[in-house]
């Protein structure tokens, strides 16, 4: 299913004024990075840059920032691509896998909502396999009203319930507590379409919304059953039949 939220975003993003080509230096020292950018096409789709490139200005700078991160982003923004849909089991290749959570933060900071929920499905995707996986970080960084922050809360949860009595990965983190919400019928996040992390219904553990796929197809296999004619009522065929007969 096409993101709703996705589409009106990309509807915002026409934007073709002439063409400026302006500097960004990213990081510091021995790792800084030095890239020539379509100033135009950052505003098409940033916030940040729209605020930030004006009039003669054509440099920028972002010390603190990764360059592989930055540049995970400036490749994306040549030909911006549409968030992926969960698959179990099948996972992406680096530098996504480690870094879906550090590009989310940097969509998020310049104002890049069609790459944040890019970011964001990157990390559904491959967030079980993270080694270490960065919830409490999430959980202390990320603005709690935020879609990451949603999915967090969640799967801390869900997992901390899993993973029985002991101490775990998620032990001491405050979404843990929430796994006394959970029972049979609480879903894997992952399984959610994109749009619950950006609805006040990303809050609930279970939230029976529209965005639960499970919830989708009972409900339309009651809607099929529901528009199913009704069956012919007993012997109407053979009084039919008899009436074609008397006519003849």
């Amino acid at each position: 299913m096409r993101s709703e939220i996705y589409q009106a975003l990309n509807s915002r993003a026409n934007f073709s004024p002439s063409r400026t080509t302006v500097v960004l230096k990213v990081g510091t020292g021995n790792d800084e990075k030095t890239y020539q950018v379509d100033a135009n096409a950052l505003r098409a789709l940033s916030g940040y840059f729209r605020t930030y490139f004006s009039g003669s200005r054509e440099l920028l700078a972002f010390p603190d920032d990764d360059p592989l991160v930055f540049e995970m982003f400036l490749e994306w923004s040549k030909r911006p691509k549409r968030p992926i849909h969960y698959h179990p089991g099948q996972y992406s290749e680096e530098p996504w896998i480690s870094n879906a959570v550090p590009a989310w933060m940097l969509a998020h900071r310049l104002g890049v909502p069609r790459f944040e929920m890019y970011a964001l499905s990157q990390f559904i995707q491959n967030c079980a396999i993270a080694i270490k996986g960065p919830w409490k970080f999430i959980e202390d960084n990320v603005p709690s009203t935020s879609s990451l922050f949603r999915f967090g809360a969640h799967w801390v949860a869900w997992n901390t319930s899993l993973s029985g009595i002991g101490a775990n990965e998620y032990t001491g983190l405050r979404a843990a507590v929430n796994a006394a919400q959970v029972n049979n019928s609480t879903r894997d996040p992952r399984i959610y379409d994109l749009d619950h992390w950006y609805s006040d219904c990303g809050y609930k553990i279970n939230p029976k919304c529209e965005h639960d796929p499970v919830s989708q197809e009972q409900e339309q296999r009651a809607k099929s059953f529901r528009d199913r004619p009704p069956p012919p009522e007993w012997g109407f065929e053979a009084e039919d039949q008899a009436s074609v007969r008397a006519t003849y």
